[in-house]
């Protein structure tokens, strides 16, 4: 497993005009951008990043260089990202989806074969992909965080049609009082951020509720130790007990919707509530 070294990105143009490659957009389901037998994920992905890492993609039509850092420590997850962007949008969406509940359960101390990454993400089992390869979960973490937001990136996506809140950096430094470099770190160990629509128009980087909500509940130590608390004096805990108590037995919520109803009334952290 090579790292990708070379100082710029591919950016896809337009789809060509003789067409995509074999068997990238005749497939169904996540797995669209691959055919039944994943014959074409192996030999454009598996064999294009072992010989010339994210570089040798470029021979592929509609693609172009621009300068640079390469962002991808896997150079099959760098190429599987490409890959994805020649899928229909709703497919996209349902593969970024399926890549950040992986993110989710990726645990950085073990190592997980490319074919079940591969399957996880797209829905696929590629029949010939390189045999036995291993990749490193703390790698993995940092590249599946970085097809999400990539891949992510390709797609119009509005907040607003979403089922469920996004929040923004700003959002999330001020619900636990950290800065925006310690939200960075927290990307690196698994906080899964997509780039969205915005209601102003523009596109930034988003943090879907249930994301936040689940790096949470597998960090809280880390969360905890790197948020900024500030006491809680006698009156303000009168409060938080008070309204707790009034939530508990009108709405009948669970513990953790109360603290983030009590958190966001008192400008808290709900770690601190």
């Amino acid at each position: 497993m090579q790292s990708v070294r070379a100082h710029r990105r591919l950016e896809h143009v337009r789809p060509p005009a003789s067409g995509y490659p074999d068997g990238i957009k005749n497939g169904k389901g996540n797995g669209a951008l691959i055919n039944g037998t994943a014959r074409n994920f192996a030999q454009i992905i598996g064999r294009r990043a072992a010989v010339g890492g994210i570089r040798s993609l470029t021979g592929l039509p509609g693609w172009r260089t621009i300068g640079t850092v390469a962002k991808y420590r896997i150079d099959s997850l760098a190429a599987l990202a490409r890959q994805m962007t020649f899928a229909p949008a709703d497919t996209r969406l349902a593969q970024v989806a399926a890549a950040e509940a992986l993110l989710h359960d990726v645990d950085p101390a073990k190592a997980y074969p490319l074919d079940f990454v591969v399957f996880r993400v797209t829905g696929y089992h590629p029949h010939d992909l390189p045999v036995g390869e291993q990749l490193t979960g703390l790698a993995l973490q940092h590249d599946l965080g970085q097809l999400v937001e990539d891949v992510s990136e390709s797609l119009d996506v509005r907040t607003a049609d979403l089922r469920e809140p996004v929040l923004s950096i700003d959002d999330v430094t001020e619900k636990f009082n950290v800065t925006s470099k310690t939200i960075q770190r927290w990307r690196r160990r698994g906080l899964a951020a997509r780039r969205l629509v915005f209601p102003d128009g523009k596109r930034r980087v988003g943090f879907l509720l249930s994301s936040v909500e689940r790096f949470l509940a597998r960090n809280r130590e880390h969360v905890q130790a790197a948020a900024n608390f500030s006491q809680v004096d006698d009156r303000e805990r009168d409060e938080i007990l008070r309204r707790a108590r009034r939530l508990a037995s009108q709405c009948h919520c669970c513990g953790a919707e109360i603290a983030r109803r009590i958190a966001r009334h008192l400008g808290r952290s709900p770690l601190t509530v």
